[in-house]
């Protein structure tokens, strides 16, 4: 602390040292102008020019001639010649002019005495404004709270004054600061231009609270540049999951350090229900919890179905083994599954939807709400999905999906029309990953496990 004072105590005393010297040279220049004055003679008032002329026996001056001074040569008794006049004119003349001359100097010293005082108090603020940002900046133990407390009030009524090259200076010492104070970080961004305060938003170490607080208020670019931190927290994530535009949202999702919670990811899906670049960044996250992505799978369209299906889950021992101990759905007979789903699709056929829910359902030991789902499903992957766990081979579902296309289910099922791209997600996919599927699927209708807070499913 003491050695920032010694750096900068001479630049401020020599400053201080030129403006004391020009205001003693104005005050030199005043004393010798009234010297001056002092020494010439004294103009003579109009009483000093009648009384004389009165006691010698002269008659007063009348008005209309202006009386003589008592030391011109009229005054003495010589004979006013014309070049007597014009020389006393003269002088006259002169003296008046010296004078103007004296006069016009004062003021211009005066000005560059201002324009130095002007320099110099522009300077005080910045000076003061580094001197307490070293304090607050001190250890602890070298402040006492209220001490390190008046430093940054002292510096929050100072900013305002600061010269743009200190406000620059504040800028980037923030985005080095450990731990920038509050009061001090929420004072900068209040007299910061705006590019400076988002490039503070997006490298400082800022309190979460104030990070809060900006985003519910923020505009666009500062949204930016909080949604590209280096490191965002849960907390921060999730006020800009509520608050922000989709497009920063994508920018958050793209931002591989930010610690995305699984709340946050609920948040997220809500927001990508009818945005599909959101949908699209979602999808291709490696670390989507299972609920999520088997609930964003009823929203996003076909290529982005069959990603999420075929990229959730392994097919490994250790995966088997929890989905029997899951009580996930399974097919014992391919055969006898395969008869169950012909009765249901003719049952289906006729109109009987819930009819043929409750045919597959009961076999499958699934919700009626859950096969419901299904069938009502116009993209064709969650069929694929539910005959896959039956156990059909590949060429066994591609035959039923041809009579299909020739039965009244092709005006139900548009996808039927799209043959080709189902078998190929069918062959694809593992058995595993068709019975993982429909487990959350049917604890979604259930209002089970992971779902238990969501609404209800829309029939």
């Amino acid at each position: 602390m003491h050695a920032r004072k010694e750096k900068t105590a001479p630049a401020s005393d020599d400053l201080l040292e030129r403006l004391r010297r020009l205001r003693q040279q104005i005050a030199e220049i005043g004393a010798s102008s009234t010297q001056e004055q002092a020494r010439a003679p004294e103009a003579p008032s109009p009483e000093s020019v009648i009384r004389p002329a009165v006691a010698a026996g002269h008659p007063p001056a009348t008005p209309t001639q202006p009386a003589t001074p008592v030391h011109s040569p009229v005054a003495a008794g010589e004979k006013a010649t014309p070049a007597a006049t014009s020389s006393h004119v003269s002088h006259a003349q002169d003296a008046t002019a010296s004078a103007s001359e004296e006069k016009a100097q004062v003021p211009s010293g005066a000005a560059d005495v201002a324009d130095v005082a002007d320099a110099a108090d522009a300077a005080r603020p910045d000076e003061r404004l580094n001197t307490l940002l070293s304090l607050s900046s001190q250890p602890s133990a070298a402040l006492t709270p209220s001490e390190r407390r008046l430093a940054l009030d002292a510096l929050g009524i100072l900013l305002p004054q600061a010269s743009p090259t200190m406000r620059q200076q504040l800028a980037q010492r923030l985005q080095i600061m450990e731990s920038p104070p509050r009061a001090l970080a929420l004072a900068a961004l209040r007299v910061l231009p705006k590019e400076d305060i988002a490039q503070v938003l997006e490298n400082a170490h800022l309190p979460d609270d104030l990070l809060v607080e900006i985003i519910e208020t923020a505009d666009h670019a500062l949204l930016k540049a909080i949604a590209r931190r280096p490191h965002l927290n849960p907390v921060v994530c999730a006020a800009l999951a509520q608050h922000a535009p989709s497009d920063i949202l994508g920018q958050l999702l793209r931002n591989e350090r930010a610690a995305i919670t699984e709340p946050v990811l609920w948040k997220l899906l809500e927001r990508a229900k009818n945005t599909a670049s959101l949908q699209l960044l979602l999808t291709e996250r490696s670390d989507l919890p299972p609920p999520i992505a088997f609930e964003l799978f009823w929203h996003v369209a076909s290529p982005l179905r069959q990603r999420l299906i075929l990229h959730q889950a392994s097919t490994s021992g250790q995966m088997e083994e929890l989905l029997r101990l899951a009580q996930a759905p399974q097919v014992e007979n391919a055969l006898d599954f395969l008869k169950r789903l012909q009765m249901a699709l003719n049952t289906l056929q006729e109109g009987d939807r819930e009819g043929a829910s409750r045919l597959l359902a009961a076999k499958m030991g699934l919700q009626t709400g859950t096969v419901r789902r299904i069938l009502l499903d116009t993209s064709g992957e969650a069929f694929t999905v539910l005959a896959k766990c039956g156990q059909l081979l590949t060429h066994d579902f591609g035959d039923m999906l041809d009579e299909l296309a020739a039965s009244r289910l092709l005006h139900v099922w548009p996808f039927l029309r799209e043959r080709s791209r189902l078998q190929d997600f069918y062959a694809a996919m593992s058995v595993g990953r068709a019975r993982l599927a429909l487990l959350y699927w049917d604890w979604r209708s259930r209002n089970a496990g992971p779902y238990a807070l969501l609404p209800p499913v829309k029939a």
